[in-house]
């Protein structure tokens, strides 16, 4: 059985990302390049005879989406200990689990630095390979990944 959320491999491990589908996890000792999270929110027009402009009723909100980027080296893979095993962790987050009657979307759960814990769900994981080569095998690669946030709802003054 593999260990839980908020079980830190290391003290030094700045970012982790836990497949709640396969139950493993992927370490790393720095924190992404670039990350950055989007909000956003729906409005329906209600027109109303005689104004001039509609009012604006509350449909939805969300999900919260957000996008990782960063670097892998072979030589700093630590959980799973080499590139093409953590390559192949991170593009496994892209696809659901199937059983005999379901099917269960790709769930995982990340942490970064002092951020919140998030449930995710990956939309896509890119993958660009670069040099240099060990063995016949790129051992640096540059890693994007875009998901939305599936955690229970929240309401202004709790994102507040």
């Amino acid at each position: 059985m593999g260990r839980r959320p908020g079980v830190v491999k290391e003290e030094t491990t700045k970012l982790f990302i836990y497949n709640l589908l396969t139950d493993k996890f992927v370490y790393f000792h720095f924190i992404p390049e670039d990350y950055s999270e989007g909000e956003s929110a729906d409005f329906e027009p209600q027109v109303i005879r005689g104004r001039s402009t509609p009012f604006f009723g509350y449909s939805s909100s969300g999900p919260r989406t957000g996008s990782l980027n960063f670097k892998v080296h072979d030589d700093y893979c630590v959980e799973p200990s080499s590139i093409v095993e953590t390559v192949n962790f991170l593009r496994s987050l892209a696809y659901p689990e199937y059983g005999a009657n379901y099917v269960l979307p790709p769930r995982a759960v990340i942490k970064m630095g002092s951020y919140p814990y998030l449930k995710i769900i990956i939309g896509s994981v890119g993958v660009t390979w670069q040099l240099p080569m060990r063995d016949g095998y790129y051992i640096m690669a540059d890693i994007s990944i875009d998901y939305q946030v599936c955690d229970d709802p929240y309401s202004a003054s709790e994102i507040y």
